[in-house]
């Protein structure tokens, strides 16, 4: 049996289209509510809520008391007929554009401190436009 491959998307890409795909994202963690689970995961100026249910285990999460730590997430992007609650967000921070109706059910939750997001959006926009155009010839 063969996995399915979670496809490589920045945060400012997702909607409604990606409802069922299995997904692999990356962000800063802004806010994180211990009552529901659910992270709230930003890169410029646009956040997704991250439900990390499925994959907490406390003694490898302990970035949840890490505010903006850099965060690698693999999960299939969900929509909700109710809006869902968002986690508080820190006074100081700016109010990010949410789309309270979609959900990333987070599979795995990942630190990735090392990893340099202006490098991951380039390459995940490459690897895009070379999807794209694959997908263009076999029409």
């Amino acid at each position: 049996m063969q996995l399915e491959s979670a496809i490589l998307k920045p945060l400012v890409s997702l909607d409604k289209n990606l409802v069922g795909t299995k997904l692999r994202v990356v962000g800063r963690l802004l806010a994180y509510d211990l009552s529901t689970a659910y992270a709230l995961l930003l890169d410029d100026g646009i956040a997704i809520l991250v439900d990390t249910t499925w994959c907490l285990e406390p003694r490898f999460s302990t970035w949840v008391k890490e505010p903006l730590c850099t965060l690698m997430v693999i999960g299939y992007l969900e929509a909700s007929e109710v809006e869902l609650p968002v986690p508080s967000i820190p006074g100081h921070a700016p109010a990010p554009q949410v789309d309270c109706y979609l959900v990333l059910r987070a599979l795995l939750v990942m630190k990735a401190e090392d990893l340099d997001l202006t490098f991951w959006k380039r390459e995940t926009e490459m690897v895009q436009d070379s999807v794209d155009k694959l997908g263009r010839q076999n029409v």
